[in-house]
């Protein structure tokens, strides 16, 4: 008999193996066993055998995390290492809402819980629901003033459950798989006809429920859907038979309501129509909203989360919580009050970074705080402090050669474009990446045969607000040592300001017996002179990439952005600094190579790139 093969599962290749077994057997000699009845057992054994093995390995492969595909046994793995999947997330929004009654209209409004307010996107409307009762006082025009009110998307459900005290560690498996369990309310009373219940919190940390606790318990199940199940009377408090439970949630239709820009409210308040809806300060449209987590997405968190314990001690735990738990996040960076400057014991500082490229609202940093309240060390305080953008904008010179590729400059310069698109996309978005000179000039080198060589210019610039209603102090902090220029040129740039009602502009001179300053001054923009009273107004310090201008009064409040060049070919950000690059701010110049297209003759018409 051959030797068979223990790995290949082609059934083809087993038919065949079996066949050639058969054929060396003396009672089969002068069988045909391609035409013969024969060939039809044959087959069943292949396919037997088959089926056999494929069931063997795909058993195998759900035995383990890292390898299984059916999303119940990934859950199943994942609550071993007491990992709950996040469910889907709704999108939501603060909004403002301003209602205009009459004299005869009470001097109170509430918006209710479960009022909803419609916003619409790719032309189908979404339901934002109220989840908390909000009440206004009416003012003396006669509109009742609504602020910061959260909204969620999609419609609020509610489930009755009887407790059966003969079943042991009931669960209760709620009707709907489109939950945001972030939004389960739970009741228990004591028995059907009661009105008044006890809530019940989600359970947290084992150290915190006793056996009177008031906690639940959440779990995705086998079809998808989440069960709800209470303690056993000694870790959370087991309700007694014959109470009810009640679960309120959201069903939400997830990521697909994000990026709603405007909302009106769905009828009337009080038999009051005239209602206007804008979004609150620092929104300018939904977020948050998030699809159940994949079946990766399980496999990457579960032993990360897992590792923390569900404690936040070092920055690593700190980051791996917050991503796991705030789907707006796309990353953190996170950094101890020691690594500061100057150094802030008992303190840890968290940037986040959200997906929508806004910076995180008040509303936002505290739900931040509130959940690593939960999680970290009593004596630590977390800070969140905002991320700091540093913009990029780069000269791009590309020598082509045009014998070594059908490509047009044009379309070549299209691929370059492409290329710092995509490095920007996935190399510096995320905190802790790095403009790496060599490496983004070897993808351009590599985008094409035609292209010979490259080079790379960057320039850093930075955009501040100036307060023109009182004298301040502003401190431009690059993420990079600056590059200095020579006596007679400018190492700063910036846009036009106005200051005493001149057209001004940031201009710098060396510093006598200093080689890492230079002085601050404004002069005019139109007659290119300095201004004597702001001769001296701040310094630049190379070292640190500080910029200072000291006790200014500026006439307006139009933004002021500031130009520098790095002293380094590479840029590296640190803490809560972050690069990005914007494809407006690319200028790609393509110059044909003259010695590689001529050769020899070529070189008295060729012509390098300027280094600045």
């Amino acid at each position: 008999m051959p030797t068979p093969s223990l790995v290949d599962l082609d059934y083809d290749n087993i038919r065949e193996e079996l066949k050639s077994f058969m054929k060396n057997q003396t009672e089969f000699t002068d069988y045909d066993f391609d035409g013969s009845g024969l060939g039809v057992l044959l087959d069943v054994l292949a396919y037997n055998t088959q089926m056999n093995a494929l069931m063997a390995h795909l058993t195998l492969n759900e035995s383990f995390l890292n390898t299984s595909q059916v999303r119940s046994n990934v859950v199943s793995h994942a609550q071993l290492l007491g990992y709950v999947p996040r469910s889907g997330i709704s999108a939501s929004v603060e909004l403002d809402v301003v209602v205009t009654g009459t004299s005869v209209s009470a001097s109170a409004l509430t918006i209710p819980r479960g009022t909803t307010f419609n916003g619409t996107i790719n032309n189908v409307t979404y339901a934002f629901v109220v989840l908390s009762s909000v009440t206004a006082n009416k003012s003396l025009t006669n509109t009742y003033s609504f602020t910061n009110i959260p909204v969620y998307e999609g419609t609020i459900r509610t489930e009755r459950i009887n407790v059966d005290g003969l079943v042991d560690f009931q669960k209760f498996e709620l009707n709907s798989s489109a939950i945001d369990t972030t939004s389960i309310g739970v009741k228990v009373y004591d028995n059907a006809t009661a009105t008044i219940g006890d809530a019940y919190t989600k359970y947290v940390d084992i150290a915190e429920s006793g056996s009177d606790s008031k906690v639940f318990f959440l779990q995705e199940n086998v079809f998808g859907r989440y069960d709800v199940y209470f303690g056993d009377g000694r870790i959370g408090k087991k309700p007694a038979n014959g109470s009810v439970v009640e679960v309120s949630y959201v069903e939400t239709a997830g990521g697909v309501a994000n990026n709603i820009t405007s909302m009106s409210i769905n009828g009337e308040l009080d038999s009051i129509s005239n209602i206007a809806t804008t979004f609150s300060s620092g929104f300018t449209a939904t977020t948050g909203g998030a699809s159940l987590e994949s079946i990766e997405s399980i496999k990457y968190n579960s032993p990360l989360v897992n590792a923390t314990q569900d404690r936040a001690v070092s920055a690593n735990d700190y980051k791996t919580l917050l991503l796991a738990n705030f789907t707006e996040l796309s990353d953190v960076s996170v950094w101890g009050g020691e690594q500061a400057s100057p150094p802030t014991y008992g303190k840890v500082f968290v940037t986040p970074s959200l997906v929508s490229g806004n910076l995180p609202t008040q509303s936002f940093k505290s739900a931040i705080i509130s959940y690593l309240s939960t999680k970290n060390i009593g004596s630590i305080l977390p800070e969140i402090v905002d991320p700091e953008y540093t913009y990029l904008q780069l000269f791009a010179g590309v020598k082509y050669d045009n014998n070594n590729t059908t490509k047009t400059a044009g379309e070549l310069e299209s691929l370059v474009r492409g290329i710092i698109t995509t490095y920007n996309n996935t190399s510096l978005k995320a905190f802790g990446g790095v403009l790496r000179h060599s490496n983004l000039l070897s993808q351009i080198d590599n985008v094409d045969d035609g292209i010979v060589s490259s080079v790379i210019k960057p320039t850093m610039y930075k955009a501040f607000t100036p307060n023109p209603t009182q004298t301040t102090t502003y401190t431009i902090l690059f993420p990079s040592k600056l590059y200095l220029a020579s006596d007679t040129e400018f190492s700063i740039d910036s846009t036009e300001f106005l200051i005493d009602g001149i057209a001004a502009k940031l201009g710098d001179e060396p510093i006598t017996g200093s080689v890492t300053s230079r002085r601050v001054f404004f002069y005019n923009a139109l007659t290119q002179s300095k201004l004597q009273s702001y001769s001296d107004v701040g310094t630049i310090d190379s070292t640190t990439g500080i910029i200072t201008i000291n006790s200014i009064k500026f006439d307006s409040t139009n933004a002021i952005t500031v130009y520098v060049t790095p002293d380094a070919f590479d840029i590296a950000p640190k803490f809560n600094q972050l690069l990005q690059i914007i494809p407006s701010d690319v200028t790609v110049t393509m110059s044909l190579d003259s010695i590689s297209t001529n050769g020899q003759s070529g070189v008295s018409n060729f012509e390098t790139f300027t280094r600045l």
